[in-house]
């Protein structure tokens, strides 16, 4: 039962977040898009320390999407996915450890989240899908 939940929410997401993807490919300008989300005005290229020092930021990546940028005072990484303005509003720190930063977003379904995980000493960002707490 749980397997076949995953894979109705996968499907869900992989929809969502294709319609991201498709929306990316005109050339408009980005600011009346960003207009729909004011708060992701503010979020994006500022810099969100975490507890243990590192920090993340959003940067725009074309008219309706954002990468991740996420790093240390050594470093910096980028993510190789763009997340539509949509998601990328709700990205917020989850937790962190030695090796790898966590981020969280919800998917406006209901109880579906998923988590971004960004390698401190790699360079691929992946998503891991999960019930929202």
């Amino acid at each position: 039962m749980r397997t076949l939940a995953v894979i109705k929410f996968m499907t869900r997401l992989g929809t969502f977040l294709a319609f991201g993807l498709l929306t990316c490919c005109s050339s408009r300008d980005n600011r009346p898009l960003l207009d729909k989300y004011p708060h992701l005005k503010e979020k994006i290229g500022q810099i969100q320390k975490t507890p243990k020092g590192r920090y993340f930021k959003l940067l725009i990546s074309s008219d309706s999407t954002c990468k991740i940028e996420w790093g240390n005072k050594d470093q910096k990484k980028q993510s190789h996915r763009d997340y539509h303005f949509r998601l990328a509003d709700r990205i917020l720190f989850k937790s962190e450890d030695e090796s790898f930063l966590t981020l969280k977003s919800d998917t406006t379904v209901k109880d579906d989240c998923f988590e971004i995980i960004c390698p401190l000493y790699n360079t691929n960002e992946f998503i891991l899908v999960t019930k929202c707490e």
